[in-house]
Order: structure tokens, then sequence, then C-alpha cells
């Protein structure tokens, strides 16, 4: 999982980068259905503030500081929005401006069915355009 930042010398994130698959044996997942949300200790937004996602999601649609998702490419994938088995698909997340050095938050990504797949990671002390985020 990667944190962006609009720059090398940015006080915070912009947004999230990651890819996405089935475990063995799990069941296809409508992407476009999941409920994206994040919190930290000073910002909530919901899936109702995410809304629907953005297919062909760019840099400039989540790097605007409001909440914003999306599928940026796929991998080995068909057309449709259907997480399946040998399928992978990069997501783009936003993140508030709160996303700043130090600072643990979570991600959580809730398919219309099934358990949300909480992901957690914490802003790392100093900021660089691409980060790592653990």
């Amino acid at each position: 999982i990667y944190g962006i930042a609009a720059d090398s010398n940015a006080p915070y994130l912009n947004y999230t980068k990651f890819t996405v698959g089935l475990t063995a044996g799990g069941t296809p997942v409508d992407i476009a259905k999941m409920a994206i949300s994040y919190v930290d200790e000073g910002m909530r937004w919901t899936g109702a503030d995410y809304g629907n996602m953005i297919i062909n999601v760019t840099e400039s649609d989540v790097n605007k500081g409001t909440p914003a998702w999306g599928l940026n490419t796929t991998i080995n994938a068909d057309p449709d929005r259907l997480l399946e088995q040998g399928e992978q698909f990069v997501m783009f997340i936003a993140v508030p401006n709160t996303a700043t050095p130090g600072k643990q938050f979570t991600i959580n990504l809730q398919p219309a069915e099934g358990a949300a797949y909480p992901i957690k990671r914490n802003v790392p002390a100093g900021i660089d355009k691409v980060n790592i985020l653990f």
C-alpha cells in the first residue's frame, strides 16, 4: 500500500494506491457496490461521503482533498467491475489532509456482501511523493 503526496515537501498524504485481488477460493466481489470509509483520530469520511466509484480514476480525481475513490487500472481482468479469481484491480482512495506524519488511519473496504476489510496504516514521519505505508 502506497501513500501518495502532491510533492516531496507536502505536509500530508493526498491518496492511497494499492492492488486488490481475491484469496484462493474467494467469491467474486462487485467493486462498484463496495463502500469505502476513512477514519483517523480527527476525521471520518464514510461511504456516503465517498459516493460512487470512479472508473479509470486519475491522480487529479483523488488529489483534491475531497472524498473520491475508484479503479485506476486492471490486471488480467475482463471489462466488467466484478473482481474474480486471477484478476487484480489497482485502486486509488483519497485521504483527508489530516493524514499527516506519524498519524495512524484506517481505510475500510466493505463489499455489498461479506465482511469488511480494514487497512490500518501509519503515515511515515517524513513524507515523500511516494511512501510505502506500514
